[in-house]
């Protein structure tokens, strides 16, 4: 269960430099707060999620951000309504009115994870194991050389989860980057190591010391990691059943 592997929330929210906080909900828990939550997005926030044809992403998008927002407010101690937010050129945003938090969220079926901690850039990835998608082909076209070796020597019955393994860790060092598929998947090296992952190779960077990766275990139906830009930081891992937590 994942309550083995998250702790409850605190009461009070204290964000030390040295630390990340991950925050970790399943949907179903917060569906009774979506009204509340909707109500605090911006008004394109609200316009986005009218836009969704099917209702399980209207809900999954509602709390996702309304969520993000209520994190945001009780850390940086501005209003949930006064939450604000740029885009840099490839779409990721930062808080206009508090530049020193630095978040990343991501949401896949039943969950939803954000990623905080102060001045460092940060990205998270959670994905639901699909055993049904084309695995080989989709390394094939977007894992680096070394990354097909490693994931072609598991034995048959880890690929699947050896695949996810390295797609989330390869989408956390992008999002935590922050410049998009500008940055070609193949381009950089991550590795399989569930205790100590790290980021191999950068085309065209020597120095890694940097690139802090995560592995973050929800349960066996999910694969997750995270990755700061920075110094190595001391992972608290909450998970919310409901919104009065935060």
């Amino acid at each position: 269960m994942v309550e083995n592997y998250w702790t409850n929330p605190p009461t009070i929210l204290h964000l030390p430099e040295n630390e990340i906080h991950l925050w970790l909900c399943k949907f179903e828990h917060l569906k009774s707060s979506v009204k509340f939550l909707n109500g605090i997005l911006s008004s394109d926030q609200k316009k986005k999620a009218s836009k969704f044809v099917f209702e399980k992403d209207r809900i999954s998008y509602i709390i996702s951000n309304g969520l993000l927002r209520k994190l945001l407010a009780s850390y940086t101690g501005i209003s949930m309504m006064n939450i604000k937010f740029i885009y840099n050129d490839f779409g990721k945003p930062l808080l206009i009115n508090n530049n020193n938090i630095k978040f990343n969220l991501s949401h896949s079926n039943e969950y939803c994870l954000i990623g905080i901690n102060r001045n460092d850039n940060i990205g998270v990835d959670i994905e639901w194991i699909n055993k049904n998608i084309a695995i080989d082909d989709i390394a094939g076209n977007y894992f680096s050389n070394n990354e097909i070796n490693k994931f072609n020597s598991v034995k048959p019955n880890h690929k699947i989860t050896s695949f996810y393994k390295i797609w989330t860790r390869k989408e956390a060092f992008i999002k935590a980057v922050g410049k998009g598929l500008s940055i070609p998947l193949n381009s950089f090296d991550v590795d399989l190591d569930d205790m100590h992952p790290k980021v191999n190779r950068i085309e065209g960077k020597e120095d890694l010391t940097k690139y802090n990766l995560y592995n973050i275990y929800i349960n066996k139906s999910y694969c997750a990691a995270a990755m700061n830009i920075g110094q190595p930081k001391h992972l608290n891992k909450y998970f919310i059943k409901n919104i009065s937590q935060v």
